[in-house]
């Protein structure tokens, strides 16, 4: 091997331990802005913005995977996830109020949910908010911007160009098509598609789990009265 490609193989082995550390310090830096749980994981392209800098404001449970961005206003409740949930890249979340979202929840690529207006709905009011926040940075309190929290309960299956507004609630173990639009509350057990998003049909897979988890809790009943 001659001396120039050793060279190139010394230079390339350092430029990686480089860019590892400078990811690992990034991924500890994010970290920092929110709790999570045990086996849960910030990806790389994963982004945390916490605008109270408080980090019990972002909680991710246990063993979820978060590619997309995490946003909350300087005001709110926060962001929840539970466990066993992923958001995928290039996804959003964005809570002025609140955002919780359940156990077992796949979140895929592309989707926005978000808890508020973003703007007044006054023209006037709404270009006077925008010049004062270029020179005083984000609002402290949301004004006359119009927010409701936004619950995804446990199961729930969002696809892919997803957008999901303020003051809904999507049942458990409902399917939310690819490109919809949810604008109004998904009944438990149901896929919705379109934009507006409508009923297409019920999700039949709902029973078995149902079932799966009633049977865990009377087993976890019986045991715990068997050997407490």
């Amino acid at each position: 091997m001659s001396l120039s490609s050793k060279m190139s193989d010394i230079l390339y082995l350092l430029f990686s331990k480089i860019i590892n550390l400078y990811y690992r310090l990034e991924n500890n830096s994010k970290s920092k802005l929110c709790i999570i749980g045990s086996k849960s994981k910030l990806y790389q392209e994963a982004k945390v913005i916490n605008l109270q800098n408080n980090p019990s404001k972002i909680v991710i449970g246990n063993n979820s995977h978060i590619r997309g961005t995490l946003l909350i206003y300087p005001y709110g409740d926060g962001i929840s996830i539970g466990d066993n949930s992923f958001v995928g890249e290039g996804s959003i979340i964005r809570a002025a109020n609140k955002i919780e979202i359940g156990n077992d929840v796949l979140i895929a690529h592309n989707v926005t949910i978000i808890d508020t207006d973003s703007h007044e709905l006054d023209a006037g009011e709404r270009a006077e908010s925008f010049k004062k926040m270029l020179k005083e940075g984000h609002p402290k309190q949301p004004g006359n911007v119009e927010s409701k929290p936004i619950f995804i309960k446990d199961n729930v299956w969002i696809s892919y160009n997803v957008g999901i507004l303020k003051g809904v609630t999507i049942g458990e173990g409902a399917i939310v098509g690819a490109g919809s639009m949810v604008t109004k509350d998904v009944p438990a057990w149901t896929v919705v598609a379109g934009n507006p998003a409508h009923i297409l049909k019920s999700n039949s897979g709902g029973g078995i789990i149902l079932i799966t988890n009633r049977l865990g809790v009377y087993r976890d009943a019986w045991y715990n009265k068997k050997f407490a």
